[in-house]
């Protein structure tokens, strides 16, 4: 088989609606390892635990990726209830950005990725204190992909907007229909 062009790179993604997904799915699907990071209150974006020999095998790339082995324990690998399309060939990963350890923990998972993709509005990462800002300390090469339904600056950037909405504003459905 031939090369994939995002082999050999890691990513993470993350947001609950359409365009976080649907990144991680393309990153995948063009090679990159991807680690779908999800909140612990997001429950509609986990649903059935998978096998337990599935989650060892991941388990053990997750180490061989470089995560330290006290952070794997606390790995929950989890089966996506939604989107499921959007979320194959991804890692799910589920982590407290909220509190200070999930935030550390976060920052080893930047620590040994090349891309973050965030779906979520404008201001979350950096009311957690997880901006391109910060990450890029952990991560001086860092690409960091910020998809907003409706920009990341302007008076409705934290409206939040999605697929259907964002082509209604935009007048594309006029044409589709």
């Amino acid at each position: 088989m031939a090369k994939q062009i995002l082999e050999g790179i890691k990513a993470i993604s993350m947001g609950s609606a359409w365009a976080g997904p649907y990144i991680g799915r393309i990153l995948a699907e063009h090679g990159a390892e991807v680690f779908r990071v999800d909140p612990v209150e997001q429950t509609r974006a986990r649903g059935m635990t998978r096998p337990p020999e599935l989650i060892e095998a991941w388990k053990k790339r997750l180490l061989a990726s470089g995560v330290p082995k006290e952070n794997v324990a606390a790995v929950g690998v989890q089966s996506p209830s939604y989107n499921s399309v959007d979320l194959v060939d991804n890692y799910g990963v589920v982590i407290n950005l909220g509190v200070d350890k999930g935030k550390e923990l976060f920052k080893k998972l930047v620590a040994i990725c090349d891309i973050v993709s965030v779906g979520y509005s404008p201001n979350v990462m950096t009311n957690l204190g997880l901006d391109y800002r910060v990450l890029r300390k952990v991560k001086p090469d860092l690409i960091m992909i910020h998809i907003p339904g409706l920009g990341m600056t302007g008076p409705e950037k934290n409206v939040r907007m999605w697929g259907s909405g964002v082509e209604a504003l935009s007048g594309i459905q006029s044409i589709t229909g």
